[in-house]
């Protein structure tokens, strides 16, 4: 038998190809939204295979990916930021047929920002040394005596805006159907979220139809890193003349402003969680003085119990004393 091909009644057929519709791009665009969004529209994904089991990162707002390359057990809808690495081999399968590729375009600072925002509040949250350094690290390393990697926004920037040009040059080499979506445009605008994803909706679905679906689906203030840079120029001594919420060209955030951006996040985060530890102190003291109480009434009862035998006890030495006088 022949890669590609199955017996069929002793025979050998050609396999059919497995048909997938691929979510790529630079990623921290909403790639993780749309799998959820199309989800909610009838389309096998992730979390059509695995439910709450889907893995999921809520600090990042991300997961939910496949790399339908390794294995045959994909659903429809696939999703990987890191698609431009596999692509070529993607492309090349015998058994995979792309349907198409829907890319979500953010501006590239917010792209860039928000991957190295993420970067840094993770170095906070798990590193205690890093914290007590009056210095925040602009480069780092994973493996002892490996590589380390930048945390400039623009060499991150220059990374994704390599890769995504090395993903569009595959995909018009192959004629591969391109369906581009603007970040976080697609967020506050349900028609045009509609109007972008009707050629990949599983059937004719109509604006209120899909906009009820999306009622649950889409929450706006999770787009966080556009409203975070907006408040940092805001708050800049010199802001720059084009904000991160209306410029044409890449205006790239300073290393430092997206440092106390990382560091606000994992401030709320230790603030939100000491919140939970303080409820949950009040909790157990309120049940403790509930319990305490209840030991209060249960030794109240028991000393009347006994109080009840002692005095019962004597009414039958009384009457007992009663019946040899008689």
């Amino acid at each position: 038998m022949m890669p590609g091909e199955q017996e069929v009644n002793g025979a050998f057929s050609k396999k059919l190809p497995c048909h997938h519709l691929l979510i790529a791009g630079t990623g921290r665009a909403g790639t993780s939204l749309l799998v959820r969004v199309l989800h909610a529209c009838g389309l096998e994904t992730e979390i059509t295979r695995h439910g709450q089991g889907a893995f999921w990162d809520s600090n990042a707002n991300a997961g939910l990916e496949s790399i339908p390359v390794l294995g045959d057990d994909h659903p429809y809808l696939v999703k990987s930021p890191w698609s431009y690495q596999f692509l070529r081999q993607l492309l090349a399968h015998s058994g995979i047929k792309l349907d198409g590729v829907i890319i979500p375009v953010r501006n590239l600072d917010e792209a860039a920002a928000s991957r190295v925002i993420l970067e840094l509040r993770h170095h906070y949250q798990y590193s205690d040394a890093l914290s007590l350094l009056e210095d925040a690290w602009r480069d780092q390393g994973a493996v002892a005596g490996g590589v380390t990697y930048s945390l400039e926004p623009l060499d991150q920037a220059r990374i994704l805006a390599y890769s995504f040009h090395r993903m569009i040059e595959m995909l018009l080499e192959h004629d591969i159907p391109m369906h581009f979506i603007k970040f976080p445009r697609f967020v506050r605008d349900i028609e045009y979220l509609h109007r972008c994803l009707a050629p990949v909706l599983p059937h004719t679905m109509s604006l209120p139809e899909f906009s009820e679906r999306m009622a649950s689906v889409i929450d706006e203030e999770k787009v966080r890193v556009t409203r975070e840079l907006a408040q940092a120029n805001s708050h800049a001594a010199n802001p720059p003349a084009v904000t991160a919420l209306q410029h044409d060209a890449v205006e790239l955030p300073a290393f430092a402003a997206l440092n106390e951006i990382a560091l606000k996040r994992e401030l709320r985060t230790a603030r939100s969680a000491l919140e939970t530890l303080r409820l949950e102190h009040n909790r157990v003291i309120a049940e403790r003085d509930r319990l305490a109480t209840d030991l209060e009434s249960i030794k109240r009862i028991d000393e009347a119990r006994k109080a009840s035998s002692k005095c019962a006890q004597v009414a039958r030495e009384r009457r007992s004393r009663l019946r040899l006088f008689w």
